[in-house]
């Protein structure tokens, strides 16, 4: 665990800027649309600065840490309350869900700073919270109980999409970047634990 990483006041609700449109989950049967999770974007607030985290090439498996070009500061798994088994839920149902993640966090304990994860088209919005250095069982279990599919895995080097059961559905060596000030699509809440705010 980080040093500055503790679970302090919440912060506000994040926004949930996802626009109202139909579902674009995939079809019945068909799972989780792996390859969606690995053009994502993620952002995450890091000491008063925001972190872009976009994928390179995709690998198929695991992908072990890297040590090429910047990285993310710590390890993160970021998670999600929003559209549960990727189908789109209203606006007012996932800020509740987003709110009952954060509620959940504090209680257990666990040290975590806010997040989104986005299509690059801004079509998919999904603000969560990077987990500082959390254990798989622990992400695992908030996916499984939020009906979350997965869950990025991000070490210095390395983004790897996990499903709840612990598989890894592919990964990258992602390239990170400081987001210049009023270009995020992260809304970084006053007073995020764990050293983000």
């Amino acid at each position: 665990m980080s040093s500055d990483a503790r679970p302090a006041t919440p912060p506000e609700d994040p926004p949930v800027a996802s626009p109202e449109a139909p579902s674009t989950a995939s079809p019945a049967g068909a799972g989780p649309p792996w390859v969606e999770y690995l053009r994502s974007v993620v952002e995450i607030a890091w000491h008063g600065a925001v972190l872009r985290i976009e994928a390179g090439p995709v690998e198929a498996g695991p992908v072990e840490p890297g040590t090429s070009g910047a990285a993310v500061p710590v390890r993160f798994a970021v998670v999600t309350a929003c559209n549960p088994d990727s189908a789109r839920r209203p606006e007012a149902e996932n800020r509740r869900a987003t709110a009952a993640l954060r509620d959940r966090l504090l209680r257990q304990g666990l040290p975590f700073v806010a997040a989104v994860g986005y299509s690059p088209d801004l079509t998919w919005v999904e603000p969560g919270f990077a987990l500082v250095d959390a254990a798989g069982p622990d992400v695992r279990a908030l996916c499984a109980d939020f009906g979350q599919a997965a869950y990025f895995d991000l070490a210095p080097g390395r983004l790897q999409v996990v499903d709840r059961h612990g598989r890894s559905r592919g990964g990258s060596r992602p390239r990170v970047s400081a987001v210049p000030p009023g270009r995020s699509v992260l809304a970084t809440p006053a007073g995020s634990p764990a050293g983000g705010g």
